[in-house]
């Protein structure tokens, strides 16, 4: 091809014809001619580092499999996530408990099932009684079944559960490849099948071919991990068999039950529009290679054309297909003509939920009953069908008369695969228990039957339920899921938290979809699940709660205290009722006073202490309602301030305030004929009003704290008679400047202790109830207590000994009114319980010293109100364990809160514990107005209406709706306050608050919808108001904007009276007069893009564009003429399709890292930084700002990238924000909000410290939200703390990589060709000795393992060698006799490895140097994602054994000899963590240079600093909820 161009010769321009490659190649030697410009450096710019973590798990669950993969004794089952996995614990009550959770596969899930023996063989047969066979091994290293996985990262992987002393759990792996040179649809892994008696396993492709192992049996995979832990695999060899179309599905089929030898493969694929089955038979003891095609190719029924479940049946090679709608039962399969008959449903159903789908709702997963694993004989099977609208219909199929069906009920949620029936019981009185995960909906765990206690229980009351009302499903318990999130705010958080300067705010995000949408505040702490509940005014005031059983095994006493009088309730023992109707004549509690505290005695006695009088109750008579025994009033001149009772030795103390002062006294009460005998045993003075008295047990001994009003705490001994021996501490409580002395009184007490082999190495710790609010902890030395216990009584008890047991306090303050403790009877010693405000705690000490006090949320749910509110709790006991109270009241949690009765089971596992507030349809944005103090939603709800179709279907249309609900305290109904309906085509986009003032000075808060209309074709602008009419709420539409284009995004500008909209390519400005009360526009501007997402720091507007990443403009208002011109101030320099942006403003950023930069201005941080919705300052216009006040601006992007850019303080002619660093999530993030959600604790270890924060961390409040549920937590840390963080991380790479090397697999060995491709697994890749190593080396074969470009490559499947060195550290290797000579470069240096031991030379020991270096990616294509920071693998790897574990990864890869590479990164390591933690006030962390023999560090040094990396590290990665 060629061009005409004029061309200037010889002085004169003339006509000629080029061609393109001329004109290319005159261009380039054009421009290898131009002059280079002199080089100028760019801008210096800030390091700043990312640390991401994920704070919540997607609650999106695929798979529900009970399987036994820890022992026999342990009844699991385990959730099966897109990447991760659940392990949980069936309870006998069939409530959940989570023991462990495994993320770390680094690909998604494909398929899952479980492997091993049949569950029939697991579980005892069906008797009244259980017999365990004697000859059953349950400490075997294997457990009777295995979970298997295939990954998107091509690999088979095979798992089991060992469990650990500590109660954690060890997870062992077996990994098989996969073929990855086949296409995306011929790559194995989208199906996976086991044969019912695991002698095979199949996993298919998408389409084309499927992979047939064979397995071996139990026994034999039990002897090859006894032999080697290390090296096994449950799989013997592998066949392919090629299959002509696209799988559908693909099971294994029963054999014949007295057929030992078949095994039967199903495979169901399509083929030219047509559905066909093919299936295959081979005797598994011939092997692989004698597979033969029974049927092949069967044409199915077009009704059956896409099958949802294959169901394979227990008594022969028969089947059950489900289509949509149908189910038919095939048989005779092996006969090579197959037979088909239609299940009739007992009763056809229409779908729940019409307007939701055009179809009707089809069947999405099946589970056989727990009991059909032992049929002993029976001809028939029975398992339950679930539809997708939750319906479940119970079949049972009987080999010989065929199928029937009946309807068992429903969930109230939507059911998609994740289902599954629980093991709970194998008899005929214990229920069905079923289980769902829920789609976009909470799901569920329900019963079918009674319990074996409720069944006796009706029979004694004679209740007249129906069977038909006994098999109604009856809801258990929930399990969460707040998915799809497609939206997230931060709302005041003034209604659910105490109020403490930057009190935490509220997470609220739109979950669900209709009917079951709603908007969730995402919590963390413990459930406590609400049964009985009522409401009473009389509950108001209440100051104390007491329980007692009820000797005539009805029910259960409680004896509620009030500041003047006392009342008697009695609850019954099915929780059917409450009695309140108790008096003097048929009771013996003192009801005209205060109960100050209350107990139980020996001889079947109780106690009431009042401030005038000891009554003593008798619990043991059946006829009346705690008689009264006896009695001992107070002189008139005396009152009990405080009391406690020690029940064991039936003794009564009680802090008295007299004429003659105040002093603690003894009394014993025993039992005497009718009466009781009162016996005072000791008196100590005190020197001021005593505020507590509280009985403090640990072990063997009693110990008497006694609290007075200044602020003294005094322990005593008590003696056996129950007497007050001699002092023990005297300890004053240090207070902070800004509190009363008043408030810094004890008013209640707790003695908490972990629980060691050995009593006097226990960590003890007396947790105080402040009046301030605060919680005082007092850590004791256990043995130095027990000595001073055992030493003789002094003649002086007023006098302490000199030694002191007590080790550490400190302060915890949970908020501004009063706190106190109680301990909690259902703990080992180690749990009570803590109110402050609204506030309700757990406090836990189980870990001792290591961990601290753990103090965790205790929320309130009720399945009927899942909007409640709960108030603040003022009294809390325990429901005594009785064997005639059903099984959800005995140990209960009781409370009184507010005017409400309580009875809860409480969980004992920290989770997510959501509230919700239901909104019907499916919500997609949400907002809290703060000036309203409501919510507001946008949300789409299905609907139907007459006449139907054609076709007996009834019409369905999609309508919007902006609800508004209010939030308060007081707050019941579900029911939104007021809705704002909107046309019927449209749709909302975009949702905002605009608060607008008119000429007076007067506000009117506006509610912006941002809508689109017509497939996108048009949208519009709609501002709505709240109106009030005869005291009722109501949505009106104020004003309205229409547009050709939709509309995209809304957002307020500056103080009032300015509104941003985005449509089309079109920014514009609206501006309200508040005289002539109409809106006007005053600016325009053209985007490159549609704008999604906008925030306003006046005059600067952000937009989050759809293709181009970020744009930042400079609004000029020209008053005078009313308009509004626009500047491109800042863009990115990389086009990225937005989903959202995050301005923030870090001081510490804008100038260089070279002073320290204090994590304690977090505070400042917090108040200058834009928190994600709209940050409407306004400048005055007599200066007006260059750059915006924020620096930096975290984007992220619909690619999983989350990019932070900074924008410097000087302008420059550049518009191209510098980017300082990207990070790839797993995730894409589709929210970013900053505040503080955190809980509003704040600990101070002495009088001179205030609240700690960890040292280099600049911002620790982002949190980020992905579309499935997902929450992230974003923390932004200066250089220094980057590079410990990195260094770390890539120490935990290292290590991750050289444990997956060593994952035991197979490795495929083709053997000769049988026809088909048929190979053999022989287990993982063995390591070579000495003189193999040689030997291969000589014939050429490579056996390296280099560390190129800076990353450790170990050997493929293998272990990599180990060194001459040992350790204990839970790395080591299995393999010590191992040893792998490697060449490195052309020097052929070696590196050598004992199992994850390294041990590094010369160059490759540099080679690792550099790849636990921070600054190793730094440069280069990597220079931009080196300053994010994985805070999960840092998680996962530094949990809960912290400090051991990172010395033995430290030890690991630091051996060398003393002038090896490892001592060069032991210095490393130490240089990092004194940089960043040396200045912070930390601590002292130089290493003495004397320490250092050679250059070596010490190992003490080496402790010391690793202690305070970990106890660092710790705050780093602090709970974000």
């Amino acid at each position: 091809m060629a061009l005409q161009t004029g061309v200037f010769e010889n002085g004169q321009w003339v006509t000629r014809r080029v061609s393109i490659q001329d004109i290319l190649q005159q261009n380039s030697q054009r421009e290898s001619h131009v002059q280079q410009t002199p080089f100028r450096p760019p801008m210096e710019q800030p390091v700043v580092g990312l640390l991401s973590r994920s704070v919540l798990q997607s609650p999106v669950v695929n798979w529900i499999i009970p399987a036994r993969v820890r022992n026999r004794e342990k009844n699991d089952v385990v959730f099966i996530g897109e990447d991760f996995i659940q392990l949980k614990e069936i309870l006998p009550n069939a409530h959940l408990e989570h023991v462990s959770t495994k993320a770390d596969f680094g690909s998604r899930i494909r398929a899952a099932r479980v492997f091993g023996e049949p569950r029939k063989f697991i579980h005892p047969p069906m008797t009244e009684k259980a017999q365990i066979p004697m000859e059953m091994d349950w400490n075997e290293a294997v457990p009777p079944q295995l979970l298997v996985l295939t990954l998107e990262s091509q690999e088979l992987l095979f798992l089991f559960a060992r469990p650990q002393k500590d109660g954690t759990v060890e997870w062992k792996e077996s990994c098989i490849p996969l073929s990855p040179d086949a296409s995306l649809l011929e790559q194995p892994g989208k199906h996976l099948a086991v044969d019912p008696r695991s002698r095979a396993l199949a996993v298919g492709a998408s389409e084309s071919s499927i992979f047939i192992y064979a397995a071996k049996p139990m026994p034999d995979l039990r002897n090859n991990f006894d032999h080697d832990t290390h090296n096994w695999t449950p799989l013997k060899s592998e066949r392919p068999v090629a299959i002509p179309g696209t799988i559908l599905k693909m099971e294994f089929l029963y054999p014949e039950p007295d057929d030992e030898r078949h095994v039967i493969l199903l495979v169901i694929y399509s083929r030219d529009g047509k559905t066909r089955m093919s299936c295959y038979e081979w005797d598994h003891r011939q092997g692989l290679s004698h597979i033969r095609p029974v049927v092949e190719g069967f044409p199915l029924h077009h009704n059956q054309r896409n099958p949802q479940l294959l169901i394979p049946l227990q008594h022969g090679p028969s089947f059950i297909l489900a289509g949509h709608v149908e189910i038919y039962l095939h048989q005779e399969i092996m006969t090579g003509n197959p037979k088909r008959s239609s299940v009739s449903l007992s009763k056809e159903e229409g779908p729940r939920y019409p307007g939701n789908s055009r179809r009707f709702p089809t069947w999405t997963s099946w589970a056989r009953t727990g009991r059909n694993w032992i049929w002993n004989n029976k001809q028939e099977e029975n398992f339950y069908l679930v539809r997708e609208d939750g319906v479940v219909h119970y079949m049972q199929v009987n080999s010989r008369s065929g199928a029937l069906t009946s309807k068992a009920g429903h969930f109230m949620c939507n059911v998609a695969s994740a289902f599954a029936s629980l093991d709970v019981g194998y008899y005929l009185d214990t229920p069905d228990v079923l289980v769902t995960a829920g789609d976009m909906s909470p799901g569920e765990i329900v019963k079918i039957g009674q319990w074996r206690d409720e069944i006796q229980f009706n029979d004694r009351k004679g209740s007249q339920r129906t069977r038909a009302q006994i098999m109604e499903p009856d809801f258990i318990n929930a399990i969460q899921n707040w998915s799809p999130t497609l939206d997230l705010i931060l709302a005041d958080g003034s209604f659910s938290s105490n109020p403490i300067s930057g009190g935490r705010r509220r997470i609220l995000a739109t979950s669900g979809r209709t009917p079951h949408g709603a908007v969730t505040e995402i919590r963390a702490g413990l459930n406590a699940k609400l049964g009985l509940t009522f409401e009473e005014d009389d509950l108001a005031g209440v100051t104390g709660f007491w329980s007692f059983p009820d000797s005539s095994e009805n029910g259960v006493y409680f004896l509620l205290s009030f500041p003047s009088s006392s009342i008697l309730l009695h609850i019954a023992g099915d929780a059917s009722g409450v009695d309140t109707e108790f008096d003097e004549e048929n009771s013996g509690v003192d009801f005209d006073n205060e109960t100050l505290t209350s107990d139980t005695l020996q001889h079947g006695l109780a106690v009431q202490i009042t401030p005038r009088a000891l009554i003593v109750l008798d619990v043991f008579t059946p006829d009346s309602a705690l008689p009264r025994k006896g009695s001992w009033p107070l002189p008139s001149e005396e009152t009990i301030q405080a009391a406690s009772v020690c029940p064991g030795s039936s003794s009564v103390y009680a802090g008295i305030r007299g004429q003659n002062g105040f002093s603690v006294q003894s009394m014993r009460i025993e039992p005497r004929g009718d009466e009781v005998k009162f016996t005072s045993t000791a008196t100590v003075a005190l020197s001021a009003d005593p505020t507590c008295v509280q009985i403090l047990e640990y072990d063997t001994i009693g110990v008497l704290l006694v609290a007075t009003t200044d602020g003294l705490i005094r322990l005593y001994k008590i003696q056996e008679n129950g007497g007050i021996g001699h002092l023990l501490e005297q300890h004053q409580i240090w207070q902070d400047d800004s509190t009363q002395e008043t408030l810094n009184a004890c008013q209640s007490a707790v003695l908490l202790h972990n629980s060691p082999s050995n009593a006097a190495e226990a960590d003890i710790a007396i947790v105080c109830g402040l009046r301030s609010g605060d919680l005082y902890v007092i850590e004791l030395h256990a043995r130095t207590i027990m000595q001073k216990f055992d030493e003789e009584d002094s003649t002086s008890p007023r006098q302490p000994a000199k030694s002191t047991a007590i080790i550490a306090n400190r302060r915890i303050t949970l908020g501004h009114t009063p706190t106190s403790v109680m301990r909690d009877s259902e703990g080992d010693g180690s749990l009570a319980f803590a109110t402050c405000g609204a506030e309700f705690y757990r406090l836990d000490y189980s870990n001792g010293r290591a961990i601290g006090l753990d103090v965790t949320n205790i929320w309130f749910t009720d399945r009927n109100r899942p909007n409640l509110q709960q108030s603040p709790v003022s009294a809390v006991c325990r429901i005594p364990r009785e064997s005639y109270l059903i099984r959800d009241l005995g140990g209960a949690l009781v409370c009184i809160s507010g005017i409400s009765f309580f009875v809860a089971q409480l969980e004992d596992e920290r989770h997510m514990v959501p509230r919700s507030i239901p909104v019907r349809g499916t919500p997609n944005r949400v907002i809290y107005s703060e000036e309203l103090k409501a919510i507001f939603v946008a949300c789409l709800e299905s609907h139907t209406f007459e006449p139907v179709t054609r076709d007996s279907h009834e019409r369905r249309y999609a309508q919007s709706y902006v609800r508004m609900y209010e939030d308060g305290p007081v707050s019941t109904s579900t029911e939104p306050v007021a809705e704002y309906k909107l046309p019927p085509t449209a749709r909302v986009n975009a949702l905002s608050t605009w608060v607008l003032e008119n000429s007076n000075g007067k506000q009117y808060p506006q509610i912006v919808v941002g809508t689109v209309e017509g497939n996108g074709r048009k949208g519009g602008v709609l501002c709505i108001r709240e109106t009030k009419k005869e005291g009722k709420s109501k949505l009106e539409i104020a004003k309205e904007i229409s547009y050709k284009q939709q509309v995209t995004a809304v957002a307020s500008y500056g103080p009032s009276n300015f509104l941003v909209v985005c449509y089309g390519r079109k920014l514009v400005v609206y501006q309200y007069f508040g005289e002539t009360k109409r809106i006007q526009q005053v600016g325009e501007h053209d985007l490159p893009s549609p704008g999604l997402y906008i925030t306003t720091e006046a005059p600067f507007i952000y937009v989050s564009t759809a293709c181009d990443s970020l744009v930042i403009l400079k609004a000029d208002h020209d008053r005078s003429e009313n308009s509004m011109a626009f500047e491109l101030l800042f863009s990115d320099r990389q086009a990225r399709d937005t989903s959202f942006h995050l301005p923030l403003n870090v001081p510490q950023v804008s100038k260089k890292q070279t002073t320290e930069a204090s994590g304690d201005a977090l505070d400042e941080l917090i108040s200058d930084g834009v928190d994600g919705t709209h940050n409407h300052g306004f400048f005055p216009s007599s200066k007006t700002p260059e750059t915006p006040s924020t620096n930096l601006v975290l984007v992220a992007d619909k690619a999983g990238s989350l990019t932070l850019l900074h924008l410097p303080r000087k302008r420059t002619h550049q518009t191209a924000a510098p980017t300082l660093l990207e990070a790839s999530l797993p995730r894409s993030v589709m929210r970013l909000r900053r505040g503080l959600v955190r809980p509003t604790l704040q600990y101070h270890q002495n009088n001179a410290q205030g609240p700690s924060t960890a040292a280099g961390v600049l911002v620790n409040d982002i949190i980020g939200a992905a579309s499935d549920g997902t929450l992230f937590g974003f923390s932004l840390v200066d250089e220094r703390a980057w590079r410990l963080l990195r260094f770390l991380q890539n120490l935990c790479n290292v290590l991750d990589r050289e444990k997956r090397a060593e994952r035991p697999g197979g490795m495929l060995v083709p053997l000769v060709n049988l026809g088909m491709s048929h190979r053999l697994i022989a287990g993982p890749v063995r390591l070579l000795d000495d003189e193999e190593a040689e030997l291969a080396a000589a014939e050429n074969m490579d056996v390296d393992s280099e560390y190129g470009g800076g990353e450790m490559e170990l050997d493929n499947r293998s272990p990599t060698p180990a060194g001459s060195s040992t350790s204990s550290s839970s790395f080591a290797s299995a393999y010590p006799q191992a040893s792998v000579h490697q060449r490195a470069g052309q020097n052929g240096t070696a590196l050598h490895a004992q199992g994850s031991r390294l041990h590094t030379q010369d160059r490759s020991a540099e080679a690792l140097l550099r790849a636990l270096d921070p600054d190793k990616d730094t440069a280069g294509l990597k220079r931009r994602t080196a300053y994010h920071v994985d805070g999960d693998a840092l998680t996962r790897f530094l949990g809960r054994e912290g400090g051991r574990l990172l010395s033995a990864m430290l030890e690991i890869v630091c051996q060398g000899g003393p002038n090896g590479a490892g001592q060069d990164i032991r210095r490393r390591f130490v240089e990092f963590a004194e940089d960043a933690l040396g200045a912070r006030g930390a601590g002292e962390m130089e290493v003495d240079s004397a320490a250092m023999d050679g250059g070596r560090v010490a190992d003490e040094d080496m402790v010391e600093v690793v202690r305070r990396v970990v106890g660092w590290l710790r705050g780093v990665l602090a709970p974000v909820l």
